[in-house]
């Protein structure tokens, strides 16, 4: 029968808490020796996306009748929100194989490494407001003062990115075929996720957005820096979702943090 040892989760989550500044410091340093002999460093990264929101924002705004200039900015920070939860996801399920040797040698707390995938995502979505930022210039976007309301937003994005991580890394630790199927299913809810689509362009089938936990979460972060008002069914939808996948991160954590070290 299998057991939840509470106590070493605990400990394993206070752990990751408490060592905050070296799950920061090691977010840094992974940044930057991915891009240490680039000549742009991660800045390759935005303008990749720069470059894809560009030319699906002109192909769906064609395709739906939507003007560019309100396509191209839902569809850019869309995709920052949903690049984001989606790396954690795949990055977190393989971040203790990645990092046995900080496991077996160090004690390493697996919500340490799940909170420096995450730290470092914010750091890539740091990059990505750039984007954000020239879609300003160019009157793309009209800030105002709904736009400080991005701040529960991000929060609650980074609560659920966290629980997720966990989960995601205890299974990817668990069973080896998880990572490959978690990159298919990234693609899959890129498509049912009102990222490169409105809601409003749905002729049938609404609650594939209404019913999408994604869609709300996404939402949030988007709607106030596109200087719309925030959503209160989405900030609920949101608020619900980071709550229950922190409990079930914790939960996968109980169940499997004592053998972690026998899978990796």
């Amino acid at each position: 029968m299998a057991t939840l040892d509470f106590g070493l989760a605990r400990w394993d989550l206070g752990e990751g808490l408490r060592r905050f500044d070296l799950a920061w410091g090691m977010a840094l340093r992974d940044l930057q020796a991915r891009y240490a002999r680039s000549f742009l460093g991660p800045a390759w990264i935005t303008l990749t996306m720069s470059i894809y929101v560009g030319v699906v924002g002109l192909v769906f705004g064609a395709l739906f009748g939507a003007p560019v200039r309100e396509m191209v900015p839902w569809i850019a920070l869309g995709m920052i929100g949903w690049t984001f939860l989606s790396n954690v996801l795949i990055e977190s399920s393989n971040v203790l194989e990645l990092n046995r040797n900080l496991m077996l040698q160090a004690r390493m707390s697996v919500s340490t490494l799940v909170l420096m995938v995450v730290l470092r995502n914010v750091l890539i979505v740091g990059h990505h407001l750039a984007i954000y930022v020239v879609l300003v210039a160019i009157g793309f976007v009209q800030p105002s003062w709904t736009t400080l309301l991005v701040v529960p937003g991000l929060l609650l994005a980074g609560a659920f990115a966290f629980g997720l991580g966990l989960v995601a890394a205890v299974l990817g630790a668990r069973y080896r075929d998880l990572p490959p199927l978690f990159a298919s299913i990234v693609t899959l809810g890129l498509l049912s996720t009102p990222v490169m689509w409105r809601p409003d362009d749905l002729k049938r089938f609404p609650g594939i957005a209404d019913y999408n936990p994604l869609a709300h979460l996404i939402a949030i972060f988007r709607d106030p820096m596109l200087g719309l008002p925030l959503n209160l069914v989405s900030l609920s939808w949101a608020a619900a979702s980071a709550l229950a996948v922190l409990t079930l991160g914790a939960l996968v954590l109980a169940r499997g943090r004592r053998t972690i070290t026998f899978w990796i």
